[in-house]
């Protein structure tokens, strides 16, 4: 009886051991909250490129937004801000195909090096632009000849080749118009050899020689510088009574038998070149095939220049520019 009770009383103190044993379990921790080092900073994405081929993106606090395209480099820009920029898409507005004159600079106009242009020509080309032309300044082998009307060559140095006279001539052929301007006696370089080897298709030739006047009515300031006031009735020739030129050379027709063309101009009766008296061409004009050409002895006529210094422009002179306009019109 004793033992049973001994051993009931062991059981009993030890299950009260156990029910008040402290017990122990696992606490989550209290997280720590660090904050941000600037109360102006503005969390934000801002991905980043990284060497290796993973495509996930990289993610840090920025106060700045960095926009990248593939083809420039980040620029900054305000995160309350943020637009696309749009660059401008350039407008080409292309030449049209009439009214256009190219002042062809391949041959060294006044033995001049500047291909996009052509000295003493301001006043014309703005009385071009006034008119509606298109006027550009090039080598006629660099420039688009189907958009071009007219090629006006003035005072050449260089010779054409015959690559060049053969392209000249099939622009001819199409319809169109060459004008062409000489000097006298090969002054400021000109070269009639090299001009003549085009013009001999249009039955003309620009001589290497100088036109004087002996009558003081004939001429102005110099005789030299002649008044040219007889003109065969013809469409270059409609409104015009005197064309003032400056020391010109003289313009024949190769063959009389051919009638493809004309001296539109002359000079007067009193007027010489060695020491003939006799009335000397000045102009010229040819229908080519399709096309037209027309020649004067004198560059000088279209020039912002005051050649015989009486505060006038050579272009201002007489009927000059009507007579210009009048060709570019033909």
């Amino acid at each position: 009886m004793k033992t049973r009770l001994l051993a009931f009383f062991i059981i009993s103190l030890t299950v009260y051991s156990c029910t008040n044993y402290p017990s122990q379990s696992i606490s989550t921790p209290t997280p720590i909250i660090t904050p941000l080092l600037s109360p102006n900073l503005i969390p934000s994405i801002v991905v980043t490129s990284t060497p290796s081929s993973s495509s996930t993106p990289q993610i840090s606090a920025s106060s700045s937004v960095i926009i990248q395209n593939s083809s420039s480099s980040p620029t900054p820009t305000s995160l309350m801000s943020v637009q696309p920029t749009i660059s401008p898409t350039p407008v080409f507005i292309p030449l049209p195909k009439t009214n256009n004159i190219l002042f062809d600079t391949s041959v060294r106009p006044f033995k001049e090096n500047n291909v996009n242009n052509i000295s003493g020509l301001s006043k014309l080309t703005d009385i071009l632009i006034k008119e509606k032309y298109n006027v550009l300044f090039n080598n006629f082998n660099n420039q688009d000849l189907d958009i071009i009307d007219t090629i006006i060559i003035v005072s050449p140095y260089l010779n054409y080749s015959v690559q060049d006279i053969e392209k000249l001539q099939k622009f001819l052929s199409q319809g169109k118009k060459i004008f062409i301007l000489g000097e006298w006696g090969g002054y400021g370089g000109f070269n009639a050899t090299g001009i003549n080897k085009l013009l001999e298709s249009a039955n003309l030739r620009i001589n290497e020689d100088v036109l004087k006047e002996s009558q003081s009515t004939n001429y102005d300031f110099s005789d030299e510088q002649v008044l040219i006031k007889d003109f065969l009735k013809h469409p270059l020739t409609l409104g015009i009574s005197v064309l003032s030129f400056y020391s010109t050379a003289t313009i024949d027709i190769i063959d009389i038998n051919k009638n493809n063309a004309l001296i539109l101009g002359q000079s007067s009766i009193s007027s010489f070149k060695v020491m003939t008296n006799s009335k000397l061409g000045v102009i010229g004009a040819s229908e080519y095939q399709n096309g037209k050409i027309i020649v004067l002895g004198d560059s000088s006529i279209l020039l912002d220049n005051d050649t015989n210094s009486n505060s006038i422009s050579n272009i201002d002179e007489s009927d000059n520019t009507k007579f210009i306009l009048n060709i570019l019109k033909w």
